[in-house]
């Protein structure tokens, strides 16, 4: 338990500083207009999902060289859900959206879009 609670501790604490940086430069180069406690919010609230990501697909793995292999190719299979939605209108399947963005990066990928 207790390197479970380091793992998740540190993983805050990076991905908190990861969310600051990267609102500071989105908020002052390219999205000027929008509000900078809103872009946190949304980057903060993505890299703690993406960090619980990581902490429950470390655990399905029994050694940690598999689980570093396989966490990018997981990673991008739960983006690849979105796609699925591409072409369609934004208020077309919104039963199926919903239960496509249960996986973080898919729930990310439809709040860009908007």
């Amino acid at each position: 338990a207790a390197l479970f609670s380091a793992q998740l501790l540190t993983a805050a604490l990076v991905f908190t500083w990861v969310a600051v940086e990267t609102s500071v430069v989105v908020t002052s180069s390219f999205l000027r207009n929008s509000s900078p406690s809103l872009i946190f919010a949304y980057l903060w609230v993505f890299c703690q999902s993406e960090a619980a990501f990581g902490l429950a697909l470390g655990r399905l793995f029994a050694r940690a060289r598999l689980a570093a292999a396989a966490a990018p190719a997981a990673l991008f299979a739960a983006v690849l859900p979105r796609y699925i939605f591409y072409g369609s209108n934004r208020y077309e399947a919104t039963r199926s959206k919903y239960f496509a963005a249960l996986l973080s990066p898919t729930a990310f990928t439809f709040g860009a879009d908007v």
